[in-house]
C-alpha cells in the first residue's frame, strides 16, 4: 500500500520569481542599498506604491494567520518576497504549539 501522508512524506512546491528575505538582505548589503524602503524605490520604481500596498496587505494577513494558528519558526529564511511585492511564508512544520515527536498541544492565545 502506498501512503501519501506520513512522517516520511513531504510536499515541495517551487516559488518562482521570489527571494527569501535573508537572501534579499544579503544582496542589499552587497549593493549598498541601506533599507527595505530604498529597495522598493530602486527595484519597483514608479510602481513602488502598488508593491508597498501588496507587501503591507500580505504582511498583515500572514501576521494574523500566524498568530491565530500559532505558527512558529518564522524567520527571514522562511519568508519570501515575490517580485510583485507580496510576501509568502514557507515551512509550516511548527504550528498550534506542536513540535516533532510530541503530541499536539493547544496553548491559550
Amino acid at each position: 500500500m502506498n501512503n501519501f501522508l506520513g512522517p516520511d512524506v513531504g510536499l515541495v512546491e517551487v516559488i518562482q520569481d521570489a527571494v527569501t528575505l535573508s537572501n534579499l538582505k544579503e544582496k542589499l548589503y552587497q549593493q549598498n542599498i541601506p533599507s527595505l524602503n530604498a529597495f522598493f524605490e530602486h527595484y519597483y520604481g514608479k510602481d513602488d506604491e502598488k508593491a508597498r500596498k501588496r507587501f503591507c496587505r500580505s504582511l498583515a494577513a500572514y501576521s494574523l494567520i500566524c498568530y491565530f494558528l500559532q505558527i512558529k519558526d518564522r524567520h527571514n529564511g522562511n519568508i519570501f518576497l515575490h517580485k510583485s511585492g507580496h510576501i509568502c511564508h514557507i515551512d509550516f512544520g511548527f504550528f498550534l504549539s506542536n513540535a516533532p515527536g510530541k503530541i499536539l498541544l493547544f496553548s491559550p492565545v
